[in-house]
Parts: C-alpha cells; sequence; structure tokens
C-alpha cells in the first residue's frame, strides 16, 4: 500500500479508478486501502466477498481466461455508467497472469499504473513463461509453477512503453511500472540497472522467508518439455 500510495503522489492522481483481477475474499489484496482514498473501481475474483460491496466497488465472480478478459471489459465500458478509464491495474492470479496482461494490453487498455506479481525464484535475468493452461489453479499445489518471471515481464511491459520503477522488499512479489511518460518523477531509477529493482521472494517473512514448494512440473519446463504430469 505504501509503494501504490507513492506512485499515485508522485503521478498527483486524486481520485483515481482501478481493476484488480485475482482478490482473494476481499480483505488481501492490492487495492483495498484505495478505496479509503475514494477512489472507485473493479474487483473480478473466484471466491466470495466476505462483505458486501459499496457505491465505489463493484465485484464480479468470475475465472478470467485470456479469451474472456476482452470480453468483460468490453461489458465494463458499455454497462458502467462512465466512461471506463483506468488509472491503475493489478493482476494477481497465480498463475496465467502473463497471457492476461497481453491479452488486456493489446486490446489497448493501458492504465498508469501496473501492479504485477512475478515469480521470483528465477532472480532477475532469467526469461520463463508458464504455458497458459484455461483451468489452471496454483492452490492445488501451492508449488513454484506460476506466472512469469521478472525479465520475462519487464520484456513485455516495455513493448507496451511501461517503466519499472520498484517491486516490494518485504516479499519479493509484486512488480511496480509506470508509463514512460512518468519517467521524469522517478529521478532515482533513471540510472539503476533493472536488474536491482529485483527483490527476491520472501512469501512468509514470520515462517522464516518461506518459499513455495519445489516444483518438477517446472523443472521439466526449462528443459522444454511442458507436458509433465
Amino acid at each position: 500500500d505504501s509503494i501504490i500510495d507513492e506512485v499515485i503522489k508522485r503521478l498527483e492522481i486524486q481520485k483515481g479508478s482501478f481493476l484488480e483481477l485475482g482478490v482473494g475474499n476481499g480483505l488481501q489484496n492490492n487495492t483495498l486501502n484505495l478505496l479509503s482514498k475514494s477512489w472507485e473501481g473493479i474487483w473480478v475474483g473466484a471466491e466470495d466477498l466476505v462483505f458486501e460491496e459499496g457505491s465505489r466497488l463493484k465485484f464480479f465472480k468470475k475465472w478470467i481466461t485470456k479469451d474472456n478478459i476482452v470480453d468483460f471489459l468490453k461489458s465494463c465500458n458499455e454497462n458502467i455508467n462512465k466512461k471506463f478509464e483506468l488509472d491503475l491495474i493489478s493482476i494477481d492470479l497465480d498463475g496465467n497472469d502473463y497471457h492476461i496482461w497481453e491479452a488486456i494490453l493489446n486490446y489497448g487498455v493501458h492504465p498508469k499504473i501496473i501492479v504485477a506479481e512475478y515469480n521470483g525464484i528465477f532472480g532477475p535475468e532469467a526469461e520463463w513463461i508458464m504455458p497458459y493452461e484455461e483451468k489452471f489453479n496454483w492452490k492445488l499445489s501451492r508449488s513454484m509453477y506460476f506466472g512469469a518471471s521478472y525479465k520475462s515481464l519487464i520484456n513485455l511491459f516495455k513493448t507496451f512503453n511501461y517503466l519499472p520503477v520498484c517491486c516490494n522488499s518485504d516479499t519479493g512479489v509484486n512488480l511496480f511500472l509506470v508509463e514512460e511518460k512518468f519517467r521524469d518523477r522517478f529521478p532515482e531509477i533513471l540510472a539503476t540497472d533493472e536488474r536491482l529493482i529485483y527483490e527476491s521472494p520472501n512469501y512468509s517473512i514470520s515462517s522464516n522467508y518461506k518459499l513455495h514448494k519445489s516444483s518438477p512440473r517446472l523443472a521439466a519446463s526449462l528443459s522444454g518439455r511442458y507436458n509433465f504430469k
């Protein structure tokens, strides 16, 4: 939350709008805090919320795929009673995130701020993208097999003129980017090698810096085998 607060302060956004995909039960995600700042937004997730949505928040219980995300965004544009513009998009689906980001950006939705979950196990230089699997559910394995590496996401977002500004140092989970036009708002990173922005994964600091379980499927994919059972 403090990272997002600093980014929106530098971009001088007062009351913005957001879209977050993968919000859990609503109690722990990347945009709940923005509601306290009078932002408005849309949540999409596969779980029920533990509270009812209000006037500033619309929730859709939906399994997002790379094939239905564009139709969903179109329906938002048609049905929400104001122009569908987004200041921030956050995706934390523990799986097909890369492919869904690609579909959103190719569709032409380009928010000022991006918050993207990365698979930090690969370090800052390796390129790896989980092959698309429509019904992939990370909770069934809770392993290192998910998402995409830091470098692969950086490469994707650069194609659409996004500048990486930081990762969260406590857990090494989220990558924060802004549109390239805001480059001058982040002078401290202009001469910084993007590899130094990377943070290693610490998924549970309170449990002795715990990592996810090792994954034979991930190891197999590195050798070019993607049909590992």
